[in-house]
């Protein structure tokens, strides 16, 4: 379905029935994202109509020419919210930028914002973080590859595809790119 808002065609897809529950994705994606996360949860809970809308410029919501940023974002998502559940009372959930905009959303909806749940939110940088400490290896990902693979992989950062994705085995392993490596806070000359 389509809400139109402000000359927005926002698509949502909607299941179950409920208390509302506005369920943000990630920047880049499209509604699938957090309904893969999410339904597998609800699906013995019912009892809440989950809503998950394609944000402005990703999925088949198409992106006005006169969006300029983020509040822009938000101003539809707010208005998707007052359109589909009206005075109602919901829970709010987001994933990294859904996550940001869920925030927001509870600030700016406080008296109707039953819950938040916030997914790897993006926001503030983190002060103090632990060191990174392996919690569990798995010597099976490195038995799967060949021994100039694991020769690479002392040095490199991976990412990784499960393997429906391009076959099987160690097809589905391969070096990051620098920028993904970077992201990582890694190098870029030898990815890790």
């Amino acid at each position: 379905m389509d809400a139109k808002l402000d000359d927005v065609p926002v698509h949502v897809v909607e299941h179950g029935g409920g208390m509302p529950v506005l369920a943000l994705h990630g920047a880049g994606v499209d509604h699938r994202e957090i309904a893969g996360a999410l339904e597998p949860v609800f699906r013995d809970r019912p009892g809440y109509r989950r809503i998950y809308p394609d944000l402005p410029g990703m999925g088949r919501t198409p992106l006005p020419d006169w969006f300029r940023g983020s509040d822009d974002t938000l101003d539809v998502v707010l208005g998707l919210i007052d359109a589909l559940a009206g005075d109602e009372p919901f829970a709010v959930v987001g994933h990294s930028f859904g996550a940001y905009l869920a925030r927001a959303v509870a600030d700016r909806r406080p008296e109707r914002v039953a819950g938040l749940a916030l997914i790897c939110p993006i926001g503030e940088e983190a002060g103090d973080v632990p060191a990174h400490a392996v919690l569990h290896g798995s010597d099976s990902v490195a038995d799967a590859l060949s021994p100039d693979e694991q020769a690479q992989s002392a040095t490199t950062s991976w990412c990784g595809r499960p393997p429906w994705w391009s076959g099987s085995g160690s097809t589905w392993l391969r070096p990051c790119p620098s920028s993904t490596a970077t992201a990582l806070g890694g190098s870029p000359s030898t990815g890790n």
